[in-house]
């Protein structure tokens, strides 16, 4: 048995990620009928405005933010 390739479980990872939404989007458009769509729109969102405001983040990117994350969930997990 041949183990799966970078690609392979990514694209396993997207597959699932996917599905799990779209049962979410079902079940909310039973829950809210049509007042779903006002919770699963998207919204493009900006920064600037609290940047202007001398707000600053823990992290430069999401991959930062990301990378502390699961670096420090991991590393927890693996004490146990």
């Amino acid at each position: 048995m041949s183990l799966p390739t970078n690609g392979a479980l990514t694209h396993l990872v997207l597959q699932v990620i996917v599905g799990f939404l779209e049962i979410i989007n079902f079940i909310l458009k039973i829950m809210l009928g049509e007042m779903s769509v006002e919770v699963l729109k998207s919204a493009k969102v900006s920064a600037s405005k609290i940047l202007a405001a001398g707000f600053s983040f823990d992290y430069a990117s999401m991959d930062e933010a990301l990378d502390d994350l699961l670096i420090s969930n991991w590393s927890t997990r693996s004490h146990h």
